[in-house]
């Protein structure tokens, strides 16, 4: 029992983690996009601290996936799809700010 309940609460940092992935590339994109269009030093500073986060997330996400990893033959608990790539490129809308290190 309490092994399973360890391995649920690691599932769900590791969905946690990969919808603050998700957030954080968002925002990276939007970041990218303004300096294509307007190259400043703050926002590349941004950038950098954003792309930071990110490396860091995808980190975690990858020792967790390892950790989960189903031995042979085992049956792998439901998790929600991911997302389209459509989805996962669309970019953040006016008014919409995300928190670092949140």
């Amino acid at each position: 029992m309490v092994a399973q309940t360890a391995h649920a609460a690691l599932f769900a940092e590791l969905e946690a983690l990969e919808l603050r992935e998700r957030e954080v590339s968002d925002f990276r994109r939007t970041l990218h996009a303004r300096l294509d269009a307007y190259p400043n030093e703050i926002t590349a500073q941004a950038e950098r601290k954003v792309s930071a986060e990110r490396k860091d997330l995808h980190q975690r996400i990858d020792s967790l996936r390892a950790l989960l990893r189903p031995e042979r033959g085992a049956v792998e608990p439901q998790r929600a799809p991911h997302r389209g790539r459509a989805e996962d490129d669309r970019v953040t809308g006016p008014g919409r700010t995300l928190q670092l290190g949140a």
